[in-house]
């Protein structure tokens, strides 16, 4: 009889005991992941722009409400990502009140139709018109129809590359609804390519540049090489 209360006792003791445990913990869980317990205090955000660092902010503080533990992460890089000048986000919990924001930003490689920039993905991205003017002075400007920023910027890059043999590089490029290229050189030279064997008309171009333009006391003013063997030249008044 002895031996029976004894092995009752340790069987459901053991039993109570792990079911009190059980319950400890999930109220624990339940308790730190109230906001209250362990609230965010501090918010470190960098790689981000002084002139930026309100609008992160503000999509930050949207999500402030949980607490360090209850906070979505994915949900607040998602939120953040939104913002067309971020390239990309990574966001971690920092012990036992902080939150870290590391944002990098786009990298602009050229002004498309004036009032947007370009990544070298081809991808339109907004910055603060205060940013936005100063790329103006180093960019180049990209212009033309919408959804035609990847061959526009492909082109520039092709155009680019045969200029820089003769020293010069495009200030500005145009393609046109008509599918008509124009540019303009950093010397100011405009050049007309037309629609057709745009790389080849170039090259055409490049090879008398030296004898022809750099060498010739008068300067020229535009090239038009819409044709199929020669160029037309306007030449300045000196």
């Amino acid at each position: 009889m002895f031996e029976q209360a004894k092995n009752f006792w340790q069987q459901y003791g053991l039993s109570i005991t792990s079911l009190i445990m059980i319950l400890f913990l999930v109220a624990a869980f339940y308790k730190i992941h109230q906001p209250n317990v362990l609230p965010i205090k501090q918010v470190i955000i960098t790689g981000a722009p002084q002139t930026y660092q309100t609008e992160v902010q503000q999509v930050i503080n949207a999500s402030l409400a949980t607490g360090l533990l209850t906070l979505n992460l994915q949900q607040l890089i998602d939120k953040i990502d939104e913002l067309s000048w971020v390239a990309a986000v990574k966001v971690e919990r920092r012990w036992p009140d902080s939150l870290i924001v590391n944002i990098q930003q786009q990298a602009p490689v050229a002004i498309w139709n004036n009032n947007t920039l370009l990544n070298d993905y081809a991808e339109t991205f907004i910055m603060p018109e205060t940013l936005l003017s100063s790329f103006t002075q180093t960019l180049p400007q990209l212009n033309g129809p919408a959804g035609s920023q990847l061959k526009v910027l492909y082109y520039y890059q092709q155009f680019n590359q045969l200029l820089q043999t003769i020293n010069l590089q495009i200030s500005q490029i145009t393609l046109e609804s008509n599918e008509d290229w124009q540019l303009i050189l950093n010397n100011g030279l405009k050049i007309q390519l037309g629609q057709q064997d745009i790389l080849t008309r170039l090259q055409r171009f490049v090879k008398v540049y030296n004898n022809v333009f750099a060498a010739g006391q008068k300067q020229a003013i535009a090239v038009n090489l819409d044709y199929p063997n020669g160029m037309a030249v306007q030449w300045g008044a000196n």
